[in-house]
């Protein structure tokens, strides 16, 4: 089982409206498609989708907007973004008999959950898997950063109990809830790259900063498993790019580093999230 298992949500357009045109449409299933992305490239991840809701909100948009042209490339990009994740329908553990409420005191609702991605989240985390996330498309109208949920049922001895789900709406909020939830990672000090520019090997490739500072990078370094077990950053110090090397799996998730130009990453996907971080630094 995967330490981090991450839930997508598309909206009903039934409920509610996220979009008054389709260019704000668009341009939130491009940041919904680029958090799933993310996810997906986490080492110790697994992605889940609901096909029924997949299905259910292309009809939707289908209806509002009428002009599905303008929708091939996202639909396309959306099927892209969940060809890696799993239907959570094939693989349910959320429990028919008992009742799952979504109590929002903030806003004054309180709603049953009736075969939602929220029950099957709950259970999850209520089963003692407790690294849970929900992607949605749009902001909620919750502001302490979690879904509550309530599940009971009269036949269970240890029910009623609560639990909050964590949701995230945005890059930032994706990859801070990854840095907290994930394995810790240890930077391992390397003699064949030396350390400060200084001690590496002939024709190998240097480490031009001290290890703590290696170490800092390490916590915050992106990947994408699919591609290689290697993580990367920008290091704003060097003006250029750190590479981890994987340790094999180690009890210390222990990885070792030298520093490269970002030109010279193998992966454009990679390349690319590194040039932000560096558009970013300056």
């Amino acid at each position: 089982m995967a330490l981090l298992q991450i839930f997508t949500q598309l909206p009903n357009l039934e409920e509610r409206l996220p979009w008054e045109t389709k260019d704000t449409c668009l341009q939130s299933l491009a940041s919904f498609c680029a958090m799933t992305d993310m996810a997906h490239m986490e080492r110790d991840s697994e992605v889940f989708y609901d096909a029924e809701n997949v299905e259910t909100f292309f009809n939707q948009t289908a209806t509002l907007f009428e002009e599905m042209e303008y929708f091939r490339t996202p639909k396309m990009r959306l099927y892209e973004a969940f060809s890696d994740a799993l239907d959570w329908r094939t693989v349910s553990t959320h429990i028919p008999e008992c009742a799952y409420i979504l109590w929002d005191l903030e806003n004054g609702k309180v709603e049953f959950l009736y075969s939602h991605t929220l029950c099957e989240i709950a259970e999850r985390i209520l089963s003692n898997h407790q690294n849970c996330l929900l992607i949605l498309t749009t902001s909620t109208e919750m502001t302490r950063g979690f879904f509550p949920v309530f599940k009971d049922a009269i036949h269970i001895e240890d029910l009623p109990r609560f639990v909050h789900i964590p949701f995230a709406e945005n890059l930032d909020s994706l990859e801070q809830w990854l840095s907290k939830n994930r394995e810790s990672r240890l930077f391992n000090l390397s003699p064949k790259h030396g350390e400060n520019g200084q001690g590496h090997w002939q024709d190998a490739s240097p480490l031009l900063c001290d290890r703590q500072r290696a170490q800092e990078l390490l916590g915050n370094a992106i990947g994408d498993k699919r591609l290689t077990p290697e993580l990367y950053n920008f290091d704003e110090q060097h003006d250029c790019c750190i590479v981890f090397k994987y340790e094999n799996d180690t009890p210390q998730n222990q990885y070792h580093g030298y520093h490269v130009s970002i030109e010279s990453i193998a992966y454009k996907s990679l390349r690319e999230l590194l040039q932000k971080r560096r558009d970013t630094a300056e």
